[in-house]
């Protein structure tokens, strides 16, 4: 029976010797990732900084535009009071001095006073004044009166000439109504015995007069 026995086994190289002072494998391994560590966390504090910094931002332009819709706000609901206004004095304006009686003729007018058939109007005469008519000057002066004038019509009812029979004092009154009479004013044209159309006149009167605004 054999007997198994420990046999003497080569010997093994030693393990090679490090000089003093020189660092390992593992040393250098654990050394990097110390510095990519601080790196990593150097980079998280930075990001971090910058993030609150942004939400601080945000928040004070949040505050400020709060502040200014509040303000608006404000406003709207206390605007200020308007500065009062001076009252204008008004000088007082001296009575129309009174003129002599005066006659327009106009173009084509010559023979205006002279004796002719009546011609008639068609509408209203009234429509050929209106407020918006009365003459700033006259208005100004606080002019008033009565006008009564004389119309010369054609033989087509076309009025070709306007004199005044009674002025109303005012060269502003008189003049405006002669200028929108002829301006405004259509006739059925006057006729002679014959039913011939010939010319004619028209005879009227207008008061202008100032009303309380």
């Amino acid at each position: 029976m054999k007997r198994s026995t420990l046999t003497d086994l080569p010997p093994t190289d030693p393990p090679p010797d490090f000089p003093p002072g020189s660092p390992r494998v593992a040393d250098k391994m654990i050394g990097q990732g110390a510095s990519q560590t601080a790196i990593v966390l150097t980079l998280g504090a930075v990001l971090a900084l910058l993030l609150i910094l942004f939400i601080a931002m945000a928040i004070n332009d949040q505050k400020s535009r709060l502040k200014q819709l509040a303000a608006d706000a404000q406003a709207a609901l206390n605007p200020p009071a308007p500065a009062p206004v001076p009252t204008p004095r008004v000088p007082a304006i001296p009575p129309p001095i009174p003129q002599p009686e005066r006659r327009f003729p106009l173009a084509g007018a010559e023979d205006v006073d002279r004796p002719a058939p009546m011609a008639k109007p068609t509408g209203n005469p009234a429509s050929w004044f209106s407020d918006d008519d009365y003459p700033a000057e006259a208005r100004r002066r606080n002019e008033q009166g009565r006008v009564q004038i004389r119309l010369k019509i054609d033989p087509l009812g076309v009025v070709r000439g306007c004199s005044i029979i009674s002025s109303s004092g005012s060269v502003a009154l008189d003049d405006a109504t002669c200028t929108l009479a002829k301006r405004r004013a259509r006739f059925v044209p006057a006729r002679d015995a014959d039913g011939r159309p010939v010319w004619g006149s028209w005879t009227s009167a207008i008061r202008w007069q100032l009303t309380d605004e």
